[in-house]
C-alpha cells in the first residue's frame, strides 16, 4: 500500500489552479477534500499515483492524462466536468481498467476521449443544443440502440466506411 496526500483548499481563488500535475510514487494516492475549477490541465506522470476525488465535483477546462496504472477513485456523486469554449479537450485514458465517475461536457469546444475505452459509473451530461459525433465501427451501433435524449438531431453517425470524414475525426 502507498501514502495518501489530502489537497485541502480554502476558498484561495474559489479553488482554482492553473493546471494540476500529480507525480506520486507508484501506489500513493492524492486526494480532494472540495470541489476543484482547473482552468488547464490535470494530469498524473506515467505510472506515478492515483487520484481520489470522493464525492467531489472536478471542472477541467484543459486536458485531462490519466497514464497507465494510474487510478481514478471516486464515490458517491462525484463529477468530471469538462467546460472549454475555446480549445479542444483532449480526455486521455491510458489506463484501460479505471471506472470513471459521470462526466459533464458544456462549452462549445470539442470534447474528445480517446486511447481506450471508458468506462463510466454514471451519466454522461450533455448541453441540450449539444451533438455527439461517432466514426465508423462499433460505436455507432451503440450510440444508437443507448441513445437516450428528448433533443431532435442530436448526433450525427458515420456507419460503415461512408466516405463522410468522421473517421478521420473521430479517430
Amino acid at each position: 500500500t502507498g501514502n495518501t496526500q489530502t489537497i485541502a483548499v480554502y476558498n484561495v481563488n474559489n479553488n482554482q489552479f492553473n493546471n494540476i500535475y500529480i507525480e506520486k510514487n507508484e501506489n500513493d494516492t492524492c486526494r480532494f477534500l472540495t470541489d476543484v475549477k482547473v482552468g488547464g490541465n490535470l494530469m498524473t506522470a506515467n505510472k506515478k499515483g492515483h487520484i481520489d476525488i470522493e464525492d467531489h465535483t472536478i471542472t477541467i477546462g484543459g486536458d485531462l492524462y490519466m497514464y497507465q496504472t494510474c487510478n481514478l477513485l471516486h464515490t458517491g456523486d462525484a463529477m468530471l466536468h469538462f467546460n472549454s469554449s475555446t480549445t479542444e479537450q483532449l480526455i486521455r485514458n491510458y489506463n484501460p481498467s479505471i471506472i470513471y465517475p459521470k462526466m459533464r461536457f458544456t462549452g462549445s469546444a470539442v470534447k474528445r476521449p480517446y486511447d481506450n475505452a471508458f468506462d463510466i459509473d454514471g451519466d454522461v451530461i450533455i448541453d441540450d443544443d449539444a451533438i455527439a459525433v461517432a466514426a465508423a465501427g462499433s460505436l455507432p451501433g451503440c450510440m444508437q440502440r443507448m441513445w437516450t435524449t428528448d433533443a431532435p438531431n442530436s448526433y450525427n453517425m458515420e456507419y460503415g466506411y461512408s466516405c463522410m470524414g468522421y473517421e478521420i475525426a473521430g479517430a
